[in-house]
């Protein structure tokens, strides 16, 4: 502690760290100096648990971010795997090419899944062969899928739970900000798939938009907070947003592919069933 007894009186000494990393005890006595430099020095005490507590929040929001960023795109891979898409070397989503089955695809097991059960090795066996061409690995994809409906709700429970770390981060204790902020994202989700087809995937991408426009809105935020007081925001912050920027852009592009692919299998679909049904009455 700062202050140190001395028989029945307190003396106030501050630590100061020297460039060459040793510490050096300044006296200042027991009188007003003393308890004006024990004010500053709690204050900045306070200042620095403060920081460290939000430097915790950040680190917890961007790992929380990451587990989100890392089964949504997992879970997309999958369905859409399952639907006869897939997205080589991050070029876009096409049809998987059914020449490659010519190649020689790997046979089915024998073996079932056991439907209590989540096995992510022979999912990603399944999605393999799907990407090489055999389609007969595509019902067994859509089959997982509806057998574990939980791995969809933890994906959702773990978007709304990275939300809300952001939106604390934000709002800090301002309550009013945080039902603000709430509402925009409320009605931006509203808005981007009234724009989609509403289809399971596209609502799994318009949560990671959502988590990454929060995190440029924080690290928008707080440079501005920085360049209140000082005339440059530090290198590492700017390369986080323009890592956060980068994302956020990945995720709007995955999003209208997903949603020009959707639109495009409902359209095929009702021309499909209207030729079926020409055909049935002719």
């Amino acid at each position: 502690m700062p202050w140190e007894e001395r028989g029945k009186n307190r003396y106030f000494y501050k630590k100061v760290k020297q460039p060459d990393g040793k510490w050096k005890k300044t006296y200042f006595g027991k009188g007003l100096r003393a308890e004006v430099e024990a004010m500053l020095y709690e204050k900045q005490q306070a200042q620095k648990r403060m920081q460290r507590k939000i430097s915790k929040q950040v680190a917890d929001a961007k790992a929380a971010q990451k587990r989100q960023e890392k089964s949504t795109f997992k879970l997309v891979d999958l369905m859409m795997a399952g639907d006869g898409y897939h997205n080589p070397d991050f070029r876009g989503w096409r049809k998987i090419s059914k020449a490659k089955s010519k190649n020689g695809a790997k046979t089915m097991d024998d073996k079932q899944p056991n439907e209590n059960e989540y096995d992510p090795l022979d999912v990603q066996q399944c999605i393999e062969r799907a990407r090489n061409g055999d389609e007969t690995a595509l019902p067994s994809l859509k089959e997982h899928i509806q057998k574990n409906p939980q791995i969809l709700s933890e994906n959702f429970d773990l978007a709304t739970s990275t939300h809300h770390r952001w939106i604390t981060l934000l709002s800090k204790n301002d309550f009013f900000k945080a039902q603000c902020l709430w509402n925009e994202i409320h009605h931006l989700k509203e808005k981007l798939i009234k724009e989609g087809n509403g289809t399971t995937v596209e609502k799994l991408i318009i949560d990671q938009v959502i988590s990454t426009y929060l995190q440029i809105y924080y690290h928008e935020q707080q440079n501005m907070e920085r360049l209140s007081y000082c005339s440059e925001v530090p290198a590492s912050e700017t390369k986080a947003l323009e890592a956060t920027f980068n994302r956020h852009m990945r995720s709007l592009c995955t999003y209208s592919a997903i949603n020009a692919i959707s639109a495009k299998a409902q359209i095929e679909k009702a021309v499909n069933s209207a030729m079926e049904n020409l055909n049935l009455a002719s």
